[in-house]
């Protein structure tokens, strides 16, 4: 509310040729939903945020990044009707993976590891194809907050599994 804005699209995290935030912005150049890109530039990387900046519409709200125990973040991925990642590659994005702990839909670039952790919880697209982005956003939007998704992401990746895990790995290699 902050904003004003609402139904939006969520892109979050840092801007930079990686995380393809360019090509999102194309993507959804002749949309009117609202998409907010949520993070710092790189530092040199500023001539790619300026191409980013040329190619967004005015529908897009640039801001930038905010600390992790800000209230806004946690807000922001409440308020986003989907959460679009479509980077070169992720091994996933942490910003999926809290998109996900709270069920929202995810469009995320198919390539890395990000099947491997939300399956068929999530729309995987080519990084590179504008058509295959627009078209699983706009699906996404159409979407509800899943609490499969939701479930899966609270059981398996919390500090506790993840101990777990990696104790259990430490086990088998002493």
């Amino acid at each position: 509310s902050r904003y004003g804005i609402r139904d939006f699209v969520l892109c979050t995290g840092r801007i930079e040729p990686r995380k393809n935030q360019l090509t999102l912005l194309r993507a959804m150049q002749e949309s009117d939903v609202p998409l907010v890109v949520l993070g710092d530039v790189v530092p040199g990387q500023e001539a790619y945020y300026a191409q980013c900046r040329r190619a967004a519409g005015s529908n897009v709200l640039f801001l930038d990044a905010f600390e992790q125990d800000d209230p806004l973040l946690g807000s922001a991925y409440a308020a986003c009707s989907c959460l679009a990642l479509v980077s070169w590659f992720e091994t996933p994005g942490l910003v999926a993976l809290e998109a996900g702990m709270l069920g929202k839909p995810l469009v995320l670039g198919d390539r890395g590891s990000a099947r491997e952790y939300f399956g068929t919880m999530a729309t995987y697209v080519p990084p590179d194809d504008t058509r295959a982005i627009r078209r699983a956003v706009n699906a996404a939007l159409r979407q509800s907050n899943s609490f499969e998704l939701s479930r899966h992401v609270n059981e398996n990746f919390n500090w506790r599994s993840i101990a777990r895990d990696t104790s259990q790995a430490y086990a088998k290699l002493l």
